[in-house]
């Protein structure tokens, strides 16, 4: 695994309880430490509403449709638009709760959803909105930490030709290694709890050599990551500081081998280390 599994960095670990209402718990303390919503937070509450229909959730639960909408359209070039502005947005995906447009921006390797607070002036233009990083998002994540004016909700859209095809973005790849047919994902260790959520994302991935790399077929392997400039191997160069102060092994959360079928989650930790089996296809 090239050294994937080599290292002895301890890593934290979050678990989830069980029961509704102590994972409802959970995310509030973890919110109010980062102040950022992930998508294990949405997913919950696209799965039970009644439980968790906060504006912020709703309103990231929005974003995310608007911008996959937006990356399946294939569209060429970076521009920027309100949301209403934009035919092929359902009239539901047009607003956010409060009835304003949401300002999407097409990046060469994102798209980003701006969700404009209260009664901030909305100057949705590439000119306007050029100084916003997100760099530091993960791909699906909304950022609102500290905001008065805007929220911002970013998906990844880095297009990784494979011949002819195009990996999902809705799959969240960062990259691929073909050598050793290896996908690199974001993900939180969180995210990779949800079961039914991962596991069908496994299958789409799945799916996709099937489709596209037939000689990957029950050999291929996924690494999760929940920073994107780390989804690398501990040997790049590029990441050799990262690998020294620990920040690489804490970003390294999960490990999927489609031949054994076996997901490992805190692959670098012994006294947290967990694996469990997980069929996506027989």
């Amino acid at each position: 695994m090239r050294d994937l599994l080599g290292a002895s960095i301890l890593l934290g670990t979050v678990l989830i309880p069980a029961g509704c209402s102590q994972f409802n718990r959970y995310m509030e303390r973890s919110l109010a430490r980062d102040k950022s919503y992930g998508r294990e937070v949405v997913e919950y509450h696209r799965k039970h509403p009644k439980k968790r229909n906060d504006g912020v959730t709703v309103t990231w639960s929005t974003a995310d449709y608007v911008a996959m909408a937006t990356a399946k359209q294939n569209l060429e070039g970076e521009w920027a638009k309100p949301s209403d502005q934009l035919s092929f947005l359902s009239d539901n995906l047009k607003v956010d709760p409060n009835g304003r447009p949401f300002c999407v921006i097409q990046r060469a390797d994102s798209i980003i959803v701006l969700a404009y607070w209260n009664k901030a002036p909305m100057d949705c233009t590439l000119d306007a909105t050029k100084h916003i990083d997100d760099s530091h998002l993960v791909s699906g994540d909304m950022d609102f930490s500290g905001r008065t004016d805007y929220w911002i909700y970013v998906l990844k859209t880095a297009r990784i030709p494979a011949d002819s095809c195009v990996l999902p973005p809705d799959l969240y790849i960062i990259r691929l290694d073909k050598q050793a047919k290896r996908f690199f994902l974001e993900a939180s260790e969180a995210y990779l709890s949800l079961r039914s959520d991962l596991k069908s994302r496994l299958k789409g991935l799945d799916a996709f050599v099937q489709r596209c790399e037939p000689s990957w077929r029950g050999t291929w392997s996924a690494s999760f990551f929940s920073v994107s400039r780390l989804a690398t191997y501990k040997t790049d160069r590029d990441v050799s500081e990262a690998v020294k102060n620990g920040e690489w092994g804490k970003a390294y959360v999960g490990e999927f081998d489609r031949n054994t079928q076996i997901l490992t989650i805190l692959p670098l930790d012994s006294a947290k280390r967990r694996t469990e089996k997980l069929i996506v296809s027989r």
